[in-house]
């Protein structure tokens, strides 16, 4: 064995101001760990570092970046200092998982995937172990240009992971599309799909490898949490339809898709211990979900099981915990559920500074990757992965087999995507500045020895057209709650009704911040307009228009008469009643039409706005908002209320006022506010979309957030909690506190199109019991032999001089001969490929539009089960109807749709008994039902 791997580059070190030498001798193309910044001899080594040539790899395809070094976070963030740490909390009792040996898995069984797992084993075969753990590992936050930033081995670059689900995250020149909650309003597959495709190659032209979206968790269980707005809406169908076609858009342009958050993430508090307010309570962990094996696979896995299936690259591991395992290291969740009866084939990353477990019992739980690769705190140096994961490998605490099915699920997606192929491009952009040139390695510091300066920002304008799908899809996820329908009257919408438009805008939420659009950090504010929440999820804003301009530019157009301008007034001042009555009455004067602009907002766990730290306090709109509705509706009988918020909020207090005449909530829309806005106001197009969430009457009627700590880990009992929102909704009584229900909008007529002739067509008997994992594989496990260890160097070269907070994998002594253990290949297995479900029903119904113009419909099946009330998703189209026409529409229902979990089997089971099938325009108005029924031998 070598006592040190020998060096490689130049003799004397490069200055942190001076540019790499073209004709630099002997440097590598790639390498695996960080860079030296001395050098010993030149014989020939292929060194464990991110070599110079490389980084100019990297500058030749320059980009624009951040003018100096941004504070939150890649997914997570700077921790706060919090409120008085409290101590008397109990040691309270966790409730656990499933006990047994869950064995990792192999991945490469899948046809699909198996010829590129072959290419993989090919390359990874010839790696020393130290270069295998490197690309396991991130290098460090901010040591790279993205927010997370793998090691290299030769043949493999440094794998950029950039955030987010709406856009690319610190980069320059890009679309701020709407937010994933504002797209599913929309019910449109089509846009979800287009979505994903262009925030796909958006990625891919930035030279981002992995895109971290879609976000399929949370579910939207407690209407307050902080992240529900990333995510598409308060059903696993919805969440998984969203989640699917969204992945096929992003891997459709070669960029691997992150479906996260893996699982029960379902609030921003407690998720670690000692985050912002968390820090107070002096907590052990992070809060635990209490999951039951039945609600995981129906409601909270669901939609993951869809991106599998989908093919999705990779997944992110939350940071909660589950049943009092953290998910990270949750061995039932990652090895048992994700890999083996989902059979995902993919890489499992880590929530940034997740991962809470040491490499021995992370990695054997079926974590793959470590991100950004520090364990708890940003540019700390150090890491679970890195040196501790080689340890672990040396003294056989993770076998060499486990090392291998690591990279072989990170490189395999990699070659399945062909991001091999030269014409893939590398990072044009620095997430840490914008200037021109900037140091390579942030998180050590600009004056730290061995930096470098080099340009990495080329300001390359990745939007093409998309600002025109952006339009698109706030337009059509804006939803009309409420309007003036009666004939001949002009109150409410379209203002395009009005004889003569005399109108005034109230609120600060029409205009611009005043501050500027990317004025806090990572969007943690709520000064003006609102186009998405904050957090990692965020992006900053190339371009965004305010209501106040759209509006303004409209009216003020030379060819504007339609309808003839009147008056035109409004006020950004939300608090001033005086001032607000003020105007209201100046428009009632005038037969005018006073819109009421409010919001509400949320964000990730990290930051924190006027007092809510991510998850909301309550659902009441922000500002005044409610009160502001009032003032002015008690003097303008033509109030109309404006809503963009990440979800739903309490209306009550304005609900039934007699001078409120419409109310639309347009979300999250993203930069092109303004712009979808207005047509939709003006009667240009038709409000379509429809309610991905159900708005209760009151806050008691929600599911609550776990507020106060219960423990010193805290626990979030979600047993019995898995059929929430409009699932949960199964008597009249009940129905009675719904305000508006699960996939309601209006448009502006008011007749409403009708459903009829729904018929149900049996294409196959159901198999009665059926499992994730019941079929058998063509391929072969794909194997790479065990290298002898005793001839493998583990430390740095000789004069290695590392640079500061950068993640290597090197042991900081050689290991002694009787020290190397191979590790027990034993406990890694392979599993039968899941089932892939056939449809078994088709179902049929016929639509009927009664209007004289041609209008959009969102028809929606719905299944109810054998001794069940609660109604289930089970699918949606929307669908164009002409004037006066008929439209048939077809949906298909597969055997998981209509299966339940069967716990004592471990299987998925077509019960037996009769299913009440449903086609209805939301979640309970009108529509068609039939039954089918399935008893004895099927």
């Amino acid at each position: 064995m070598t006592d040190s791997t020998p060096s490689l580059g130049p003799k004397s070190t490069l200055l942190a101001n001076q540019e790499p030498s073209s004709d630099t001798p002997n440097l590598p193309q790639t390498g695996a760990a960080g860079p030296p910044t001395s050098t010993g001899s030149k014989r020939k080594f292929v060194y464990i570092g991110l070599g110079l040539a490389a980084i100019l790899a990297i500058a030749l395809g320059v980009g624009l970046g951040v003018g100096l070094k941004k504070k939150g976070s890649g997914s997570d963030g700077e921790k706060s200092s919090g409120d008085e740490r409290k101590t008397n909390l109990p040691a309270l009792e966790l409730v656990k998982g499933p006990e047994g040996d869950w064995k990792a898995v192999l991945g490469g069984l899948d046809p699909e995937w198996a010829p590129h797992y072959a290419k993989a084993a090919a390359l990874v075969k010839t790696w020393t172990t130290l270069e295998k753990v490197n690309v396991t590992t991130g290098i460090g936050w901010s040591q790279g240009p993205c927010v997370g930033n793998t090691g290299t081995a030769p043949g493999l670059g440094s794998i950029c992971l950039q955030d987010g689900p709406l856009g690319i995250r610190f980069a320059p020149l890009v679309t701020v599309f709407p937010a994933a909650l504002t797209t599913a309003a929309t019910f449109n597959k089509d846009l979800l799909f287009l979505r994903g495709q262009a925030l796909g190659r958006e990625a891919r032209e930035k030279g981002v490898n992995v895109l971290l979206g879609p976000c399929i968790g949370p579910l939207g269980l407690f209407p307050e949490g902080g992240r529900n707005w990333e995510s598409f809406g308060a059903d696993p169908y919805l969440q998984g339809v969203g989640g699917r076609l969204t992945v096929r858009g992003i891997q459709g342009e070669g960029v691997i898709a992150n479906a996260k958050h893996y699982v029960g993430n379902e609030q921003e508090l407690f998720r670690r211990r000692d985050e912002g307010r968390n820090a107070g309570w002096g907590l052990d962990g992070p809060i635990s979900s209490v999951l039951g094996s039945a609600d995981l696979r129906e409601t909270w896995a669901w939609p993951f099981q869809e991106v599998v299936e989908e093919g999705v690259g990779s997944i992110m591991c939350a940071y909660n915990s589950v049943n009092g395992s953290q998910s990270c290291s949750n061995s039932y969740l990652l090895n048992e559920v994700l890999k083996g009866e989902m059979g995902f084939q993919g890489f499992v990353v880590s929530d940034w500074l997740a991962q809470d477990t040491e490499a021995e019992v992370s990695a054997n739980a079926g974590l793959d990757m470590t991100m950004p690769g520090e364990k708890h705190s940003f540019t700390a140096g150090d890491s679970f992965f890195g040196a501790e994961l080689t340890a672990a490998v040396v003294k056989g605490e993770v076998s060499q087999a486990r090392l291998n099915d690591m990279v072989l699920r990170i490189v395999a997606t990699h070659f399945k995507l062909s991001q091999d192929s030269p014409s893939y491009p590398r990072p044009n952009f620095s997430s840490w500045f914008r200037r021109s040139h900037g140091p390579a390695y942030v998180g050590a510091g600009d004056n730290a020895p061995g930096q470098i300066i080099l340009p990495l920002n080329a300001n390359i304008d990745v939007r093409g057209n998309h600002s025109s799908l952006a339009r698109q899809i706030a337009s059509e996820g804006t939803v009309l709650l409420r309007n003036e329908n009666s004939p001949n009257s002009t109150l409410g919408l379209p203002l395009g009704k009005k004889k003569v438009l005399n109108l005034a805008l109230f609120g600060s939420a029409a205009g611009p911040n005043p501050n500027g659009p990317n004025s806090c950090t990572d969007r943690a504010c709520n000064r003006g307009a609102l186009g998405q929440g904050w957090g990692s999820g965020s992006v900053d804003y190339t371009r965004f228009i305010t209501p106040l301009e759209s509006i303004q530019s409209r009216l003020y157009a030379p060819l504007s008469s339609d309808p003839p301008a009147g008056l035109f007034d409004f006020t950004l001042d939300d608090t001033n009643r005086d001032l607000l009555r003020q105007k209201a009455v100046a428009m009632q004067e005038v037969n005018g039409t006073c819109l009421v602009f409010v919001t509400s907002d949320s964000g990730e766990g990290y930051g924190s706005s006027e007092g809510h730290a991510g998850d909301r306090n309550d659902l009441e709109l922000w500002h005044g908002g409610a009160e502001m509705v009032l003032t002015v509706a008690t003097h303008c009988r033509d109030t109309v209320v404006v809503i963009h918020a990440v979800g739903a909020v309490n209306l009550e207090p304005f609900e039934g006022h007699p001078n409120v005449t419409a109310i639309l909530h347009a979300h999250l829309p993203g930069q092109e506010h303004g712009s979808s806005l207005t047509p939709l106001l003006f009667g240009d197009e038709e409000p379509s979309g429809r309610l991905p969430y159900t708005i209760f009457k009151k806050e008691g009627d929600y599911p609550r957030i776990e507020k106060e700590a219960n423990g010193r880990v805290p626990q979030s009992d979600l047993r019995g909690m898995a059929a929430f929102d409009y699932r949960n909704v199964t008597s009249e009584e009940q129905e009675k506190t719904v305000r508006y229900p699960f996939g309601f909008g209006l448009d502006y007529h008011p007749d409403p199109i009708t459903i009829s002739d729904v018929e149900v067509k049996e294409e196959f008997k159901p198999i009665r019991f059926w499992a994730n994992g019941g079929n058998s594989s063509t391929a072969s496990p794909v194997t790479i032999p065990d290298r002898d260890l005793r001839k493998e160097p583990f430390t740095a070269p000789k004069g290695w001089r590392f640079i500061k907070n950068y993640i290597y994998p090197y042991l900081p002594a050689a290991p002694k001969r009787e020290d190397i253990t191979t590790g027990p290949s034993a406990n890694l297995t392979t599993r039968a490929l899941p089932v892939k479900p056939r449809k078994v029903l088709e179902v049929t119904a016929t639509l009927k539009n009664p209007s004289s113009k041609a209008r959009m419909a969102v028809p929606q099946l719905y299944v109810t089960f054998p001794g069940g009330k609660g109604r289930n998703l089970r699918g949606f189209e929307k669908v164009r109807v002409e004037a006066g026409g008929e439209e048939v529409v077809k949906f298909g229902v597969s055997e998981r749709e209509v299966s339940r979990w069967n716990v004592g089997r471990n299987q998925w089971e077509v019960r037996e008994g009769r299913y009440r099938v449903e086609v209805m325009m939301d979640s309970l108005g009108r529509g068609g039902r039939k039954e089918v029924e399935w008893r004895g031998e099927y």
